[in-house]
Formats: structure tokens, C-alpha cells, sequence
């Protein structure tokens, strides 16, 4: 009887400590799940933060080769970033950079030859004229025909009331003969060469926010010193934001 007994409390406290290890093993085995589950939610949120959408920035300059073009490349190169060169003719000491700009993998693209809107505006045939002059300078110092193009002053440019709006007209006959024409969507505002190097920054990081896509327009004609002066600072900003680096093309 006393065996019967102890044989009896015996599976009873067998029966005990199963449940009690069974709930011990669910609870591991729930909390495991839930540590997994949060591990997890933390890599997809890590892994979102880490892929944002990619935001692309084209950098241009127009007006030079210049004084400063040369110190431009440098720096672009030290940072291995490619931008794009609306070029002149307006400083003939320097037109043998633009094999340098083409050398160093920038694009090369035509703004002007005179840059003298009175002139070039004055009707269709003037300004193909001068187009075709600039058009001429780039071949003879690159070997390389540009399709690029960007009309001095901006893509709403009008010489005087008493003549139709001259972009709308230029614009339909560039296209025509196979030109890609490119503006701006943040400006620098670095034309005027009294804007400090401080100013010039802050125009190009404040005007930047909101967007996922930029042409920006700078400046490397020989009175663009403050330019230079702020394209380092420039740089590592655009690359500590992540912005994505390219060149403009041709159609």
C-alpha cells in the first residue's frame, strides 16, 4: 500500500514538473520569437534609413574657361565629381582649358561666344551666329562636336517688348538641329563677384533642401574668384548629404 502510495506521488510530481517546463520552454520559446521579431523590425528600419531615395545633382558651370577654371578642376577632382561647363569665348587666355575640362571626364557645353545679349538676340541669325562661333572653339580644342546648350541669361529671356519671346523661337530651332538645352532649378546667385563665399554656400545648401533632383548654376568666369573660394566647402557638404553626381547629356 505504502509502495502504491509513493509510486502515485512519484507521477504526480512527474506530471508537475512537465507542465512546469512545458510552460518554461513556451515562454522561452514566445520570448525568442519576440526578440527575433523586434530584431528584425530594427534591420528593416535600419536598412530604411540607409536606402533613401536617391537624390541626383548636376553641377554646372557657365561663362569660363576663366582665371579660376583651373582651380575649379582641382577641386572637383580631389572630391571625383564630374559637372558640366557651359563655355565662352569671352577670355581667350584660357580656351586651351577646355581640353582640360573634356580630359577630366566634364562635359562640355555651349553657352556663348561674345556672351552680348544686345547682340545675339538682336534675331534668330544672330544668335546661331554666335553659337556657331563658340561651337567652332569647343571642336578646335576638344575634337568633339557639343549638343549641349544653355542660353546666357535664362530660358525666359526676352530682349524687348517690341520682339516676340526670343527663348520660345531659339528653343524650337535648337531642337530642330539635334541641341539638348538645359537651365537651372537652384542658382548660386555667385554671378555678381561682390557675393562672399559665405553667401554663396548658403544659397546653394538652403535652395537644395526639399528637392530630389538639381541642376545647379555656378559660376568660372575670371570675376568668379568667391566661387572657387566656396566649392571645397561646397563639395563635402553635397557629399555628406549624399547627393548623387552626374553629368548633363545630349539627346
Amino acid at each position: 500500500m505504502e509502495k502504491r502510495k509513493m509510486i502515485q506521488i512519484c507521477i504526480c510530481c512527474s506530471c508537475f514538473l512537465s507542465v512546469i517546463y512545458g510552460i518554461a520552454r513556451s515562454d522561452k520559446v514566445h520570448r525568442r520569437y519576440k526578440n527575433d521579431e523586434i530584431t528584425t523590425m530594427a534591420e528593416k528600419k535600419s536598412k530604411q534609413e540607409i536606402f533613401t531615395p536617391q537624390r541626383i545633382m548636376y553641377i554646372t558651370f557657365e561663362d569660363g574657361p576663366g582665371l579660376y577654371t583651373q582651380d575649379i578642376l582641382y577641386i572637383l577632382d580631389r572630391y571625383d565629381i564630374k559637372a558640366t561647363f557651359f563655355v565662352t569665348g569671352m577670355d581667350q587666355e584660357y580656351t586651351h582649358l577646355l581640353k582640360d575640362i573634356q580630359q577630366n571626364g566634364h562635359a562640355v557645353g555651349l553657352h556663348s561666344f561674345s556672351h552680348d545679349e544686345q547682340e545675339i538676340y538682336r534675331d534668330v541669325d544672330a544668335y546661331f551666329n554666335d553659337l556657331g562661333k563658340i561651337s567652332a572653339l569647343v571642336k578646335k580644342e576638344t575634337s568633339d562636336v557639343s549638343k549641349l546648350i544653355r542660353f546666357p541669361m535664362d530660358s525666359s529671356m526676352t530682349v524687348s517688348t517690341k520682339q516676340e519671346n526670343m527663348s520660345a523661337r531659339l528653343m524650337k530651332h535648337c531642337e530642330n538641329l539635334g541641341f539638348s538645352f538645359y537651365n537651372w532649378n537652384v542658382d548660386s546667385e555667385d554671378e555678381n563677384p561682390n557675393t562672399s563665399k559665405d553667401q554663396i554656400y548658403k544659397n546653394v545648401i538652403d535652395n537644395i533642401k526639399g528637392k530630389e533632383e538639381v541642376v545647379l548654376r555656378l559660376h568660372d568666369g575670371s570675376d568668379n574668384k568667391n566661387t572657387m573660394l566656396a566649392l571645397d566647402e561646397i563639395c563635402k557638404e553635397l557629399i555628406r548629404q549624399g547627393w548623387e553626381f552626374r553629368i548633363l547629356e545630349g539627346a
